[in-house]
């Protein structure tokens, strides 16, 4: 997959494929939002276009709201893995900067997708796009004029509920594992550093954690999966000067674990308290649970 980083005005002398291209911010890449790119890319087959995808960076809300968007269900290393993945030839990363917070709506369309040699455009039945959002499906519609499809994917459930990432993010400060899971149809995934010999782990990038509990996750270490528990004492984080990104993260058989290596951990459910107790008198020797995906 390309990836071609973006900022606005775009260069005059930019060139790019003609494309089927799903634009969102797509932040935890989820049930609905695989929806919008999958038609993308069927529709990209369909023609012999190349299949696209524009995502911002950062959060469009981190520009205008308080700092609730600085951390993300997928950062954008995780995100661009999902898209390629996924099959999407081309990512676009566009920098949601002043200047393109401010495009208006006609500008986005003549001045972006335009250049952008966009044919077909997939988006979500709640997109907006333009000044402060000012503009949704129906005036992008109106506004490509016919120069390029414009297709809208209506909202999906789950249990009368809309499967979006403010439904995520809630079942996060919930602890809500099963339905997070249930959302994204994968298991909700972070990664970090195990350092010390207490078992801390520093976050690679910035992650959007569960609330203050402990939870069963797996771990891939020493070429294969195991099972382990993780205890979150404090769900916010503060910036390292290597990067990272440091809170209270805890695993127990940190034993099986390689030392200051990048270590991949999904997350399954959120214990309750009889749980762990029930847990800490009969859990099974980890090295006895482990196994492959």
């Amino acid at each position: 997959m390309k990836v071609i980083h973006l900022s606005y005005p775009l260069s005059p002398s930019f060139v790019t494929d003609s494309s089927s291209i799903a634009i969102g911010y797509f932040d935890g890449v989820h049930y609905g939002h695989q929806g919008v790119i999958k038609e993308a890319i069927r529709y990209a087959k369909k023609t012999g276009l190349k299949s696209a995808v524009m995502t911002f960076d950062p959060h469009p809300r981190q520009r205008f709201e308080n700092n609730s968007y600085t951390a993300y269900i997928t950062p954008l290393l995780d995100k661009l893995r999902i898209f390629e993945n996924l099959g999407v030839d081309i990512t676009y990363v566009v920098s949601f900067c002043q200047v393109f917070s401010k495009i208006s709506p006609l500008d986005f369309v003549e001045q972006f997708l335009l250049p952008l040699r966009a044919l077909s455009v997939t988006i979500g039945f709640d997109f907006s796009f333009g000044y402060q959002g000012a503009a949704g499906p129906y005036d992008l519609q109106n506004l490509a004029k016919g120069r390029f499809r414009v297709k809208t994917i209506p909202s999906i459930n789950s249990k009368h509920e809309k499967i979006s990432s403010t439904n995520i993010r809630k079942a996060l400060q919930d602890g809500d594992i099963e339905k997070i899971n249930n959302y994204l149809r994968r298991e909700y995934t972070i990664s970090g550093e195990l350092r010390g010999n207490n078992g801390e782990l520093f976050l690679t990038r910035p992650f959007l954690l569960p609330q203050v509990g402990e939870y069963w996750v797996k771990i891939y270490a020493l070429n294969r999966w195991v099972y382990s528990k993780l205890k979150i004492h404090n769900s916010l984080y503060k910036k390292c000067e290597n990067g990272q990104y440091q809170t209270q993260l805890f695993l127990l058989a940190k034993d099986l674990l390689p030392m200051a290596e990048t270590i991949e951990i999904r997350f399954i459910s959120l214990l309750h308290t009889e749980q762990i107790q029930n847990e800490n008198e009969t859990n099974p020797p980890l090295e006895k649970m482990s196994y492959q995906r």
